[in-house]
């Protein structure tokens, strides 16, 4: 139950640096436009604007993660894990010029709330210091040999038509999903998004081909089905939206809205994760779907910086066929997550994971969207006529219902601590 518990409260407060990351991709994505327009964006000045932005949305993953977690002198603790990861990213960057996946920064988050948590704070300090130091030096020593795997993964890829399109969809969202930003940097700059001689200059990488005036087919096989897929992601993020409240539904709404358009998706993918793995596999089926789709319309869509929503106004090549793909693929999206949801699970949308043994239980209950909260070895519900009496044995009172069993109560209220004395 303890395992239900942490992860419970880790989803619960991952919301809030997970939207402000989101905007801060998103002000990076503005930032990598107006460059672009205004005819001093240069490859490196992209780099930049993305390691800046990768950055700090790892100090504020960090620093929210471990405030939030922590039990006394929260602040204090917060700040020195935001130091150690601090140094862990000068470090790495500087033995490798390379960005850092926002998966480090969680992970550097939770082992600082574990020591903090275990041990006094002078050790934990001086533990966490050590730890980012001697992680970064491994990450480092390891860095070659992760990017030879990524560029294997690019050359398997690479220059197979409609396989291409489809194998480079889906590696690019479990990429994304672990913060590899290395993947698409293959075919956007580098020869494996194809090479063309123009004004006798070989240019290479599919970013740089679209800004030196290509128009291909190259278009088609490496960026048409993400543009589409982002729709698939509305329809699939606004069913989200339907069954999130408050405070939740806000921000998963601003990660969803700040995610299209930056063209980052890493963490509007985690989040999904977060939701239900099965929501996961949905975007990766749509993401399928879309390459296929537009590789066979030989839709072509222009890039500059991150193949966010907004870059794609730089160039359509079938503006009407693109926008009646878009309108299906988000109407799609939308009654996939409806089907997952219904079928396959019922909590995990509510952001609450259970215990199998449980899920009848709760289902007896009226589902978890029925529960406001567990008081005394009472559980108030909403509406009392979606209560199965029959299915366990339970006492009703008024709108509060007590189970012969007392442990089934208890073991709901230790699963999320949202349930003990609050709405949810």
């Amino acid at each position: 139950m303890r395992l239900y518990y942490l992860f419970n409260k880790f989803s619960d407060i991952i919301s809030l640096p997970i939207l402000i990351s989101s905007v801060i991709f998103l002000i990076c994505e503005i930032i990598g436009v107006i460059f672009n327009v205004f005819s001093f964006g240069k490859p490196e000045y992209f780099n930049i604007i993305t390691n800046a932005s990768e950055a700090f949305a790892g100090c504020v993953l960090v620093y929210f993660v471990a405030l939030k977690l922590q039990i006394e002198k929260r602040t204090i603790k917060a700040v020195f894990s935001l130091l150690c990861f601090v140094i862990f990213y000068m470090v790495f960057n500087t033995k490798t010029h390379g960005s850092v996946s926002y998966i480090f920064a969680i992970i550097i988050a939770l082992i600082a709330v574990y020591l903090f948590r275990n041990t006094n704070i002078y050790i934990a300090s001086f533990t966490l210091a050590v730890f980012c130091t001697v992680f970064s030096l491994l990450l480092s020593y390891v860095y070659e040999y992760i990017n030879s795997l990524i560029m294997s993964l690019a050359e398997l890829t690479s220059g197979k038509g409609i396989i291409s399109a489809v194998l480079y969809i889906v590696i690019s969202l479990i990429c994304s999903l672990l913060g590899i930003n290395g993947y698409d940097g293959c075919f956007w700059y580098k020869s494996y998004g194809g090479a063309q001689l123009i004004n006798e200059k070989i240019v290479t990488g599919i970013s740089d081909l679209f800004l030196s005036g290509y128009r291909g087919s190259l278009l088609t096989d490496y960026l048409s089905g993400k543009y589409i897929l982002l729709f698939a992601l509305l329809g699939i993020g606004l069913f989200v939206t339907t069954k999130l409240s408050g405070d939740r539904r806000i921000a998963f709404l601003f990660v969803l809205i700040c995610s299209v358009f930056s063209g980052n998706l890493s963490l509007l993918l985690l989040s999904l994760l977060l939701l239900s793995a099965h929501l996961f596999f949905c975007v990766i089926t749509l993401g399928v779907l879309s390459s296929i789709v537009g590789f066979i319309l030989d839709i072509r869509i222009g890039m500059i910086f991150n193949a966010g929503l907004i870059e794609s106004l730089s160039y359509i090549n079938k503006p009407v066929y693109f926008v009646l793909v878009c309108v299906v693929m988000t109407f799609l999206g939308y009654f996939t997550a409806k089907y997952s949801f219904e079928k396959y699970s019922f909590s995990c949308v509510y952001q609450i994971s259970i215990p199998t043994r449980l899920e009848p239980t709760v289902k007896a209950l009226g589902g978890l969207e029925n529960i406001i909260r567990i008081n005394d070895c009472k559980i108030e519900v909403r509406n009392i006529k979606l209560v199965n009496e029959l299915q366990c044995g339970i006492i009703i009172e008024d709108n509060k219902v007590m189970f012969e069993n007392d442990e089934i109560t208890k073991l709901l209220s230790e699963c999320y601590d949202g349930f003990k004395g609050r709405i949810i």
